[in-house]
């Protein structure tokens, strides 16, 4: 799990690849990461939803891209017998650790259970790309041996999984499509020609000036990163190639009837419900924290600098009139907890 290869970057640009169909997706994403993930043991995954009050999380659909065929039946009775609370641990936002890291002394018989369907395992990795609205997916790799990730490790995954979660996010608005907010393709609101990056096209907040820069030095980092640091320098690629840009855009290729290619900049923000009066700056930032992130990969998931990120929580903590992060946490599980309740029973 320590090496640092090209198909880091491969992985990413995986993610927010459009000409795969949307039920391709994931299966795509698995294939393109194998010699990243596969550990000898074989590969799954699983798109899940969180519920946020706490309830044991429910699978919807498991796929296999290397080991055994029956490794869906072992899941589901391993996740089957499971408790609630290690369910939500698992597939929390910005989760990338092993079974054994995870279960620590309080769930040593999760271990127990996996090893007895997994029986060619003794432990398991795993990387979760989830939204705060509790969609998500989840990627599996059984190892041979009991293992703790180095926090290098732990870092690098955590960033792939932010790319994960924003093109998840982006290919499930493919397949529940809303209504056209401009008329540009995957109706972006700002087009650039990758020659030069210079803007074609823009609509909705892609018409801003400062927007307009923001996207256009995301699209040129992204590029970089693609390019020769691709092979030379993965984890420094990885590193500029930001979750989003500014809390609100992904930026992914576009190529026109002629073969031309553009770069797009889609609305792609992270959907948070949250009824007080925060900033969407703020909201997205409170949450995150509340799933127990760091600043620092909170600043990457979203394209933010860090300082904007902890002016962010500052300014949120005084509104919600807490006094330290701990306490804003907690006020934002409870909130979160709260709002299912009420979803739940209407």
């Amino acid at each position: 799990m320590d090496q640092a290869t090209s198909t880091i970057i491969n992985m990413v640009e995986a993610s927010y690849d459009l000409s795969v169909s949307e039920p391709a997706w994931l299966p795509h994403v698995m294939t393109v990461g194998l010699p990243l993930l596969d550990q000898g043991l074989g590969v799954g995954a699983l798109e899940f939803s969180r519920p946020l009050n706490g309830e044991k999380v429910m699978i919807h659909q498991q796929y296999v891209a290397s080991g055994p065929e029956d490794f869906p039946e072992r899941n589901m009775r391993f996740t089957s017998e499971g408790d609630a609370e290690l369910s939500q641990a698992m597939t929390r936002p910005g989760m990338a650790m092993t079974l054994t890291e995870c279960a620590g002394d309080k769930y040593l018989d999760a271990v127990d259970r996996w090893r007895r369907y997994f029986d060619y395992s003794k432990d398991a990795f795993g990387v979760t790309a989830v939204d705060p609205d509790g969609q998500g997916i989840h990627i599996i790799a059984p190892l041979a041996e009991p293992t703790k990730l180095s926090a290098r490790t732990r870092q690098r995954w955590q960033m792939i999984g932010a790319h994960l979660a924003a093109g998840h996010r982006l290919h499930r608005s493919l397949r529940e499509p809303s209504e056209a907010t401009s008329d540009l393709p995957h109706s972006a609101e700002l087009v650039l020609d990758a020659k030069n990056f210079r803007t074609t096209e823009a609509a909705g907040s892609g018409l801003n000036k400062s927007a307009q820069r923001a996207l256009r030095e995301a699209a040129v980092a992204v590029d970089t990163a693609r390019g020769r640091l691709r092979k030379s320098s993965p984890e420094e690629a990885l590193a500029i190639w930001r979750g989003l840009s500014r809390g609100r855009w992904s930026i992914v290729d576009w190529f026109d009837t002629d073969g031309r290619r553009y770069v797009l900049g889609l609305k792609n923000p992270p959907s948070i419900r949250d009824p007080r009066a925060l900033t969407e700056r703020e909201r997205q930032v409170a949450t995150y924290a509340g799933f127990g992130e760091s600043n620092k990969l909170i600043a990457y998931r979203l394209g933010l600098s860090e300082s904007r990120v902890s002016k962010a929580l500052q300014n949120a903590m005084h509104k919600l009139k807490t006094r330290n992060r701990a306490q804003l946490v907690a006020r934002m599980q409870e909130s979160a907890r709260l709002e299912s309740n009420a979803s739940s029973s209407t």
